[in-house]
Formats: structure tokens, C-alpha cells, sequence
């Protein structure tokens, strides 16, 4: 492929005709930080018959919502070639976006049960399917998909059963009929598992007086340091990870993506620089941009944006995380979440070299996150 440009000059690229997918190969240098590469366009291809897709660079202050940015990807030190099964190839949103979708193998989700395909968000009508995994900004996208479901933008409600709602409606062959249709949208957020694990217990075994059953390690209300989280995660056989809680559950046991990831062309790569960026632009390549509302003069996305805090960002989150874990908990963690980091193609955080770990063993007595500061906001 032929050079499209530096990715430090912010170029991007724009769709311009409406196709089912771009082939393209990102590359992350590591998991968490997409690094400015050069960009390469590897291959254009068009599902539809007679078709061709066209890009072409664009501003990055382009008034088109949904952008393009076409990255070489290498997996653990290989380039990843068309003979991989296509695994990468990517449909994508801004520069965070690869997925592992095609639509040449059939879907198939008969051997599937409801209850396997916890979280996901099924809506035919819309041509549009949703993975919806906890920590991965889900109490915005159950608004979203409330909107949608209820086919009414007014409303701005936290829906936690609406993913459930959906499928038990419309079913698995509905299910199997989303997944082949080379027109539908079928979308996912996913998050470094590092920093959603560190994210679930800010959030679920700090907070409410150390109160909330979320927090599966702590016997008694009282407060647990986030090495006691760590060690009762490393002391879950990992046959068992998919069992626990969703908040604490690999995402890859989400919706059946272990399975099924595959068949999905839309997969971002959550990051706190660009999330509500991002979200937004997943309902533009769904045509869904109906739903970014909030009222009459906020859009939903860049509401959710401005009530971000300042320090709310990636570099915020990588100092937290550092403070919060030792390199060999990291490590530790990242091994035993394997299956997680395989079936997304992710490496090791750069973030994880340079740990130090002062609040590994920290205890927040008052349950209010006050031993973490303004940084348990972060995540």
C-alpha cells in the first residue's frame, strides 16, 4: 500500500460513499497508546456488488463525523498478513478503531442460548447490533440504546436491561439474520483490561461505605486495598473468569465475542481522549445520529464531553494506573486475563514499565475514595 500521509499531521480519511467495509490494517505499537505511524492503505474492497469504496484524506477538523485512518498493525512483533483470516481488517471510527469482522463467513448463532450472549443489544429494524459491556462506558450507551429501543430521543434514561429487553424479542434468528446482513452495523467498545479492571473497583469497592455486593472480595463493609482485588482475580481459576460478576468478567465473555468477534465490523478501542468522539461516530456509521441527543440544544455525546473533569484524559488515566499497580502485579494480571488479550490482539501497556505502586496496598478507611484523591475520578 502506497503512503497516505503522517499520522501526526492528523490526516484522516472520509467515507464517501456508503459500502459495508474498508479493509484495513491498524497498528497499535502497544495496546493502550495508539503511537503516530505512517499510514498505508492495504486494500479498498466493497461487499456490494459493482461497487467500489473511495477515499479519500481529509482534515481532521472535517465536518464529516465518522473518519477513517488507515494504520499498518503488527501483533506481538508480527505484521499481520491477508492470510490471517482477514483478523484485523478494519471498518473504522477516527484513529481508535479495528475489528475482527467479515461478512464472507456465515453467522451463525443457533447454537447459541440467550443467557451466552449477555449484553447484547439487538434492534433489526435498525440493521444495528451492540455489545454492551459494563466499564466500558455502558451507563451512556444504555441511554443510548433506551433511545433507540423505545424509539423515543427525549428520553435520557439509564436502561441496564435494555440489551436483555432487545434480544429476548427479537431472538437468535434475528441474531443470526443482523450478523449476515452485509448492511448492518454490528458494534463494540472495548477497553484495555488493565484499566477496566482498575476502573471496576474504583467504582464498585470504594464508593457507597463499602456497601456495594459488586465488590466480590470484600467479605464485610469495610475497606480492601486494591491488592486484595488483584489477588482475588489471580485466585479465579480462569475456567471460571466468565462466571464472575460482568463488571469483573473478561469482555471477550461478553455477547459471545470469544466466539464471535469476527463477525463484527465495528470495534473501538476505547481511549479517554476521544470516547464521546468516537461514540458519536459509531452512530454515524450505524445512520443512527438521530439518537446523539440530549435536548434541544445539547447533543448527547458532546453533553457527556463537557461534564468530563480536566484530568479525566489518557494521560491521567496512565499516572493512576501506575500508582495503582506494582510492574509485577501487572504482569501478573495481564497473564492470568490471556485469553482476553489474545482474542483482542492486545499487548502490554507502555504505562506497565513504569509502575511503581503506592497505592497497591492502600486502604480507603472512610469508603469514600479520599486515600485516592481527585485521580479515582479518572477512571
Amino acid at each position: 500500500g502506497s503512503s497516505l500521509g503522517d499520522a501526526s499531521h492528523s490526516a484522516h480519511l472520509s467515507y464517501l460513499t456508503t459500502v459495508e467495509m474498508t479493509y484495513i490494517i491498524l497498528e497499535r505499537m502497544n495496546a493502550h497508546t495508539i503511537r503516530s505511524v505512517s499510514l498505508y492503505l492495504l486494500l479498498s474492497f466493497c461487499m456490494s456488488v459493482g461497487s467500489q469504496q473511495v477515499l479519500q484524506t481529509a482534515s481532521a477538523k472535517a465536518a464529516s463525523t465518522c473518519l477513517v485512518q488507515a494504520r499498518k498493525q503488527t501483533v506481538a512483533g508480527k505484521t499481520v498478513s491477508e492470510s490471517d483470516e482477514k483478523a484485523l481488517f478494519v471498518n473504522a471510527c477516527d484513529q481508535n478503531s479495528w475489528s475482527g469482522s467479515t461478512s464472507m463467513q456465515q453467522a451463525s448463532y443457533a447454537n447459541d442460548t440467550v443467557d451466552g450472549l449477555q449484553g447484547l443489544f439487538l434492534h433489526p429494524p435498525s440493521q444495528f447490533a451492540f455489545c454492551f459491556i459494563p466499564k466500558n462506558g455502558c451507563t451512556s450507551w444504555t441511554q443510548i440504546l433506551h433511545k433507540l429501543y423505545y424509539d423515543d430521543i427525549t428520553v435520557n434514561k439509564e436502561d441496564y436491561q435494555v440489551a436483555s429487553l432487545s434480544l429476548h424479542e427479537y431472538g437468535l434468528e434475528n441474531a443470526t439474520q443482523v450478523f449476515n446482513d452485509p448492511k448492518a452495523v454490528r458494534a463494540v467498545m472495548i477497553r484495555e483490561p488493565l484499566a477496566r479492571f482498575a476502573s471496576a473497583f474504583l467504582d464498585k469497592c470504594i464508593r457507597d461505605n463499602c456497601t456495594d455486593k459488586i465488590c466480590i472480595w470484600r467479605k464485610t463493609n469495610t475497606s480492601i486495598s486494591f491488592k486484595t482485588a488483584v489477588e482475588g482475580m489471580l485466585a479465579t481459576d480462569q475456567r471460571d473468569l466468565g462466571d464472575l460478576n460482568p463488571h469483573w468478567s473478561p469482555q471477550s465473555d461478553h455477547c459471545g465475542l470469544k466466539k464471535h468477534l469476527r463477525e463484527y465490523n465495528l470495534v473501538v478501542f476505547e481511549t479517554k481522549d476521544t470516547y464521546s468522539t468516537d461514540a458519536a461516530c459509531m452512530l454515524d456509521r450505524a445512520g443512527l445520529s438521530r439518537l446523539d441527543y440530549y435536548n434541544e440544544t445539547q447533543k448527547f455525546w458532546n453533553r457527556t464531553h463537557a461534564l468530563k473533569k480536566d484530568d479525566v484524559s489518557n494521560a491521567g488515566e496512565d499516572e493512576l494506573l501506575k500508582r495503582l499497580f506494582t510492574k509485577e502485579a501487572a504482569r501478573k494480571l495481564i497473564a492470568h486475563l490471556q485469553e482476553e488479550y489474545r482474542t483482542f490482539n492486545l499487548s502490554e501497556p507502555a504505562w506497565v514499565a513504569e509502575a511503581t505502586g503506592e497505592l497497591y496496598n492502600a486502604y480507603d478507611t472512610g469508603c469514600d475514595g479520599e486515600v485516592y484523591g481527585t485521580s479515582s475520578t479518572v477512571l
